[in-house]
């Protein structure tokens, strides 16, 4: 019976160890640092179902010294976009157990978001891309049309066919 009970006692730690090396596999660290005047908070998207949109988006506030650690979970690589304010912003292609560290100097007019570490020579040169436009900026020259064939005769150029 005691030996029963140390087996059971044995076999809920394992599970319960291998369930947390399972969770940081499947976690993505964010750590940053501002340089330049603080902002209130920085805010990110979070991803939802391979979706990088600000309108699924959370915030953090940096403490004194500047930095900052954002934490995901996710079994899916996932853009991340993060702003400290409207002009100054950028994305990290992050992956499911790596870690990334980035930089919003302040004190630049130009290239004030770097990404340092693993793959960061591909990250920032995909920051320096300029933003597409957004899929409902793009659509509001469809909001005058209801029917199909006059957007397609109105707007053929946009059409492959």
């Amino acid at each position: 019976m005691i030996r029963m009970k140390f087996c059971y006692i044995i076999l809920t730690m394992l599970i319960a160890f291998l369930s947390g090396c399972t969770l940081k596999k499947n976690e993505v660290v964010i750590n940053g640092k501002i340089i330049g005047k603080m902002p209130d908070k920085i805010e990110f998207t979070v991803p939802l179902k391979g979706i990088c949109d600000w309108m699924v988006s959370d915030s953090i506030k940096p403490d004194s010294l500047g930095k900052f650690q954002i934490v995901f979970n996710t079994k899916k690589p996932a853009f991340i976009k993060l702003r400290a304010s409207q002009t100054t912003q950028g994305a990290v292609i992050i992956e499911p157990g790596k870690n990334y560290n980035v930089i919003f100097d302040l004190n630049k007019a130009k290239d004030n978001f770097q990404i340092i570490g693993e793959n960061e020579v591909a990250q920032n040169q995909y920051n320096k891309l300029s933003n597409p436009v957004h899929i409902q900026l793009g659509a509001r020259v469809f909001l005058k049309d209801s029917v199909a064939l006059s957007i397609k005769e109105k707007y053929p150029k946009i059409f492959l066919t």
